[in-house]
């Protein structure tokens, strides 16, 4: 769904299997030499697109590769175009010498880099006179890919062979004409010779707009393209789960079994979105609607992510009667009830209301969060996409901000945080099931109020050692399962910290078998 380089009635198999054996290289190598489990297929519906070779467990490293280019993320804030550090928290404007364009010291790490602001590019902008604007810093990915042409021409050719949807995107003012005036013009003015041309230009942003993967750098985003990577096909309920490390390699694993013959399928939508929401995402982003079996089915595939409450009867669900026209009416599905009905139109501009109020709340407002849940207990599902976010939220407020601190938790909040980590989890487990970084998440918040409570009954003596062997036997069940998910985050991002704190509760645990045997 995502690469569309058809050709009518043209069925190829591309095998990409070699007889290498996995070679572990230590984080910060090139990439990994490893047996390849996947062949490419082409369709007329999807372009190309992956297939596992062979069964494939879950956890299973499939792919290891380096970036084409990596860079700055569109209307990125100011950050250094050799190793990418947030200049914010600089008190004066740091820039390059030669070209005047934002980097954090004259001995960056990245400067003179491939993956960072080399030689070719710092010539280049000489040309660029650099203004400090929301859309400065636009023009550096694509400039880095049209470098290839001359500089590595193979690379070239491999950026060349993916989607750009050029034509649909033309149709798309706002995105064309913003290309125009904030990329393409700058280059075609700065080059010296016409080497790049207008058509290439406009090519090379859709390319990096359909294909490109973001990447985390500390607190914020920087994007990347990658060869092969960009053939993973959509799906709202992925079964693999991509990561970078700190050089930028692209790891994909498994976080499923995978059958032989089954199409490997990552998910280009926030998972934790209702149908609605992904669609207008998807089509907006990356070109495509999205036809998968989750966005065909009202109920989510038991998610219910989508779902509301009929406010006639309300005692039914109100559906989409056709998920994937987003301009279906919506439904009461009670046979006894044909009272209410809503046009797809206003049922979007309803949810977009309430999405940004539930927006707008701070990010550390407990109080907030529980209020909208209150609110619209009576019209949303208790799984909504809008709920399940608030109690995300929830889950990672609770026991982490000041005056709500895990060891600060009565007993009712502590069973409230365990009450909406086992939600949030039952979802999880349907949209992004396995060994996904979101379900290690939620699983690391899990064990905390679990922990507190059996530290609490066996201090106070009201559990039996058998009950709290129990409860301390499903806390150590948790943290196994979360570090099985996150082991392979890289430690600079937020997912990687959770993960090494799982493993130092897990380290912890130990202790507690001296007094009451294994468990």
């Amino acid at each position: 769904q995502k690469n569309r380089n058809r050709r009518k009635g043209v069925q190829r198999e591309d095998s990409r299997c070699s007889t290498e054996a996995l070679q572990e290289e230590e984080e910060g190598s090139a990439s990994r030499n490893i047996e390849k489990c996947y062949t490419i297929k082409t369709s007329e519906v999807m372009g190309r697109y992956l297939v596992a070779s062979k069964n494939i467990p879950a956890g299973e490293i499939l792919m290891s590769v380096e970036p084409f280019v990596v860079g700055p993320s569109l209307d990125s804030r100011e950050i250094c175009l050799g190793c990418y550090v947030d200049l914010d928290q600089y008190t004066s404007k740091q820039r390059c010498d030669k070209c005047q364009w934002p980097v954090c010291d004259k001995k960056c790490k990245g400067y003179g880099e491939k993956y960072g602001h080399s030689r070719e590019e710092c010539d280049f902008l000489r040309n660029v006179p650099y203004t400090q604007s929301k859309t400065a810093l636009n023009v550096i990915v694509p400039l880095r890919c049209l470098l290839l042409k001359t500089q590595t021409p193979e690379k070239w050719d491999d950026v060349l062979s993916m989607e750009s949807h050029d034509e649909i995107r033309k149709n798309v003012p706002i995105i064309w004409q913003t290309n125009q005036t904030t990329i393409v013009e700058k280059i075609l003015r700065a080059q010296e010779k016409s080497v790049f041309t207008e058509e290439e230009i406009h090519r090379i942003c859709g390319i990096l707009e359909v294909n490109a993967f973001e990447i985390t750098v500390g607190d914020h985003g920087i994007r990347g393209l990658y060869p092969e990577a960009f053939l993973l096909a959509h799906d709202c309920i992925p079964n693999t789960s991509h990561y970078n490390n700190d050089q930028f390699l692209f790891e994909m694993r498994t976080t499923v079994p995978v059958r032989s013959g089954e199409i490997l399928k990552t998910s280009y939508a926030y998972v934790l979105q209702g149908t609605m929401r992904r669609q207008d995402h998807l089509r907006e982003s990356k070109f495509f609607h999205c036809i998968c079996n989750r966005c065909k089915d009202p109920l989510e595939c038991g998610s219910n992510l989508s779902t509301l409450i009929c406010p006639i009867c309300r005692k039914s669900t109100l559906l989409s009667t056709n998920p994937t026209n987003l301009e279906a009416d919506w439904k009461c599905f009670n046979q006894s009830c044909d009272a209410y009905s809503k046009s797809g139109q206003k049922m979007k501009i309803l949810m977009d209301r309430l999405y940004e109020e539930v927006e707008s709340i701070n990010g550390c407002d407990i109080q907030g969060y529980e209020e909208f849940l209150k609110k619209y207990e009576h019209f949303l599902s208790s799984s909504h996409y809008l709920m399940i976010g608030a109690k995300y939220s929830l889950c990672q407020l609770y026991g982490k901000i000041e005056d709500f601190m895990i060891h600060e938790l009565s007993t009712e909040q502590l069973r409230r945080k365990i009450s909406l980590c086992e939600e949030v989890l039952q979802v999880a487990d349907i949209v992004s099931p396995g060994l996904s970084v979101l379900r290690g998440t939620v699983m690391y918040e899990l064990h905390a109020p679990l922990m507190v409570l059996a530290t609490r009954d066996f201090q106070s003596s009201n559990m039996s050692k058998d009950a709290i062997r129990n409860q301390l036997k499903k806390v150590k069940s948790l943290l196994v399962s979360s570090c099985k998910c996150l082991q392979n985050e890289p430690l600079s991002t937020h997912e990687g910290s959770i993960g090494q704190a799982a493993k130092e509760a897990l380290e912890a645990l130990k202790s507690w078998e001296k007094c009451l045997g294994r468990f």
